[in-house]
């Protein structure tokens, strides 16, 4: 079971990330979203390190593609 939890929390992180892209189309300027946006960059860079894993970590951040 250890090696499934990866995998569920990479999918939750990914459709979170869908979501917020769509949020960014139509609210661009909001001050919540890059908020969120920073956040997961934070999660995804400690689930990183925490694993030594570099497939985890390729997704570079909304926030330096929108900022």
């Amino acid at each position: 079971m250890a090696g499934e939890v990866p995998m569920v929390i990479t999918h939750a992180l990914s459709e979170i990330k869908d979501a917020l892209r769509e949020l960014r189309h139509s609210t661009p300027d909001s001050i919540l979203i890059r908020l969120a946006e920073q956040k997961i960059a934070m999660i995804e860079r400690g689930y990183y390190w925490a694993n030594q894993d570099s497939h985890d970590a390729d997704w570079t951040g909304l926030t330096t593609q929108n900022a």
